[in-house]
């Protein structure tokens, strides 16, 4: 896609670099983060959650066009990345078949798959290089990469950096966002802890800020717990052997592909103890558990180059919500409903809807007043 693989994927991690999320920490996680964690909680339409970091770009509902470009192209990439969704994937040379040969019907989905993945990449970098060349860009990733001196090669990076930051970000930090609302039903004490930690260390009269990271240990240790809890990409993304290799015995030929039981390692009881309970205390005090950030994003050179601006997401929306937010399970009928944990089957694994009752925690004049500030 970028000529040179390698140069493309190096430039790419430097975008997505640590350095380069703390740069954003003002102005795409600070501003509206928690207004737009809530709507994204009850939301279908995960990418609404990413498009104004990336871009800039306030979606107007979930109907937005942006919005639903990125639905159509993740629904479609998450299928054509399964492995043996499509035999041209272990025989490449059948790409060379006309569209119309028996069991070539793969080039007939993906000559219209190809524009709803170009649809996310270019529609919403369109926006932002004209909202630039009129001087009206809002703060984002896109924008403050655009004012430096990039050449073709680099926007390109570029353009489908943002696009991945896009659709696959927004997703993933959707599902790992519904995921904490469902243990904060389930798990009160966990919450009733994590809200004291947020109140004495940030008080009542303003919102947590990245700066406030350091000193909350307890929220940090819940962000790695729901991370391990339900592991959003199962499997990891499909790799390929280079060469031959030999693992524990087995001889793996080269061009093999190969996946990852992430699922599994979260779940390893010579790793985590009690693994299927849920508890941010294993990444506290002086003998902490594996921090699942080490293997949740992948490994090597296709590890996920946008992990430590997930991270960082991850962890000021949890603190905004509890910090403002009750978290509960509905009632009916003077019975309390607790919902269920169902994951969804497939490469990217969703939750089952399920319902809960969110309450401000304080005064809803003063909080629409720090959502603004």
């Amino acid at each position: 896609m970028y000529g040179d693989g390698d140069a493309g994927e190096e430039e790419l991690h430097i975008l997505l670099s640590p350095v380069s999320s703390d740069d954003f920490r003002p102005h795409g996680l600070g501003e509206n983060v928690g207004s737009t964690a809530l709507w994204t909680a009850f939301s279908p339409d995960e990418e609404t959650f990413s498009s104004e970091f990336a871009y800039g770009y306030k979606a107007k509902d979930t109907e937005d066009e942006i919005v639903r470009a990125a639905n159509d192209a993740m629904e479609t990439l998450s299928k054509a990345i399964a492995p043996g969704a499509f035999l041209v994937n272990q025989i490449p040379i059948l790409r060379f078949v006309p569209e119309w040969f028996p069991g070539a019907g793969f080039k007939k989905t993906a000559r219209i798959w190809a524009p709803l993945y170009d649809a996310m990449i270019d529609v919403p970098f369109n926006f932002a290089v004209e909202q630039l060349t009129a001087g009206t860009a809002e703060d984002s990733f896109t924008s403050k990469w655009l004012l430096r001196n990039l050449s073709g090669e680099d926007k390109d990076i570029l353009k489908h950096g943002a696009g991945a930051m896009f659709g696959a970000g927004g997703e993933t930090t959707a599902i790992a966002l519904y995921t904490f609302f469902l243990q904060m039903c389930l798990n009160p004490d966990v919450q009733k802890r994590g809200q004291a930690e947020v109140d004495r260390i940030v008080g009542r009269e303003r919102l947590p800020t990245c700066e406030d990271r350091e000193n909350m240990p307890y929220i940090e240790a819940l962000a790695q717990e729901i991370l391990r809890w339900h592991i959003v990409v199962p499997t990891g993304l499909p790799h390929s052997t280079t060469q031959d290799d030999v693992h524990d015995g087995f001889f793996i030929p080269k061009g093999s592909i190969v996946l990852a039981n992430i699922w599994k390692m979260s779940r390893d009881p010579h790793v985590y103890k009690n693994p299927e309970v849920f508890n941010p205390d294993r990444f506290l005090g002086p003998e902490p558990e594996q921090d699942p950030r080490d293997y949740v994003y992948g490994f090597g050179r296709r590890v996920c180059p946008g992990r430590h601006l997930a991270n960082t997401t991850l962890f000021i929306t949890l603190a905004m919500c509890l910090s403002v937010f009750d978290i509960a399970p509905i009632e009916e009928d003077g019975q309390v409903i607790l919902p269920q944990y169902k994951p969804k089957s497939g490469t990217v694994s969703h939750l089952e809807e399920f319902k809960c009752r969110i309450t401000p925690r304080i005064d809803e004049e003063k909080l629409a007043h720090l959502l603004q500030e």
